[in-house]
């Protein structure tokens, strides 16, 4: 999982010691995140980030196709490419006959209304100290970006705790 996926991949490997037998898991990979508690202040650009895509759907109703949004919003608010090009996939008609032209893929309104419970991690893996039994012993990779600060180096021992087979890789220049 990437991102808030690879949180949920490493809950659903903690939740399985709960429910044995019902989910078996092989392996794990996590992309870019690790299974602890963020801060608000190291995902300080999500409050901005919600205020563009804000702007965006207020604006929908004045555009007739994704290249106008594009071009007239999606560059300005969000000036990395590949990210524009990010949003505007997540961008589809609205099929709705009352509502407005264009929506979002995901649930726009829950990610922000569940920052705060996106962000964290469950409190009893909090502690690296973990009882006998609740760590997880199939292969875990981890795939960080060189100039991401997701993954730390002072991560390392909540990851090894919960993942005593894990394997770091650090792709260089991203």
């Amino acid at each position: 999982g990437h991102s808030m996926g690879g949180k949920v991949a490493a809950m659903c490997t903690h939740r399985r010691h709960h429910h044995e037998g019902q989910l078996r898991i092989r392996s794990l990979s996590m992309l870019d995140i690790c299974p602890t508690a963020y801060s608000r202040e190291e995902f300080s650009f999500l409050d901005k980030s919600f205020r563009s895509l804000e702007a965006i759907a207020q604006h929908w109703h004045l555009y007739s196709t994704k290249a106008q949004i594009y071009d007239a919003l999606v560059v300005k608010e969000f000036p990395d490419p590949a990210f524009s090009r990010f949003i505007l996939s997540n961008i589809v008609r609205n099929e709705e006959a009352d509502g407005p032209p264009w929506k979002w893929v995901f649930n726009f309104d829950a990610i922000r209304q569940n920052h705060d419970n996106i962000l964290d991690f469950p409190a009893e893996l909090h502690n690296p100290t973990l009882p006998l039994g609740l760590s997880n012993t199939f292969p875990t990779f981890i795939m960080k970006g060189a100039r991401s600060s997701f993954v730390k180096s002072s991560h390392l021992a909540k990851i090894k705790a919960l993942f005593p087979s894990y394997s770091l890789a650090t792709v260089a220049a991203a």
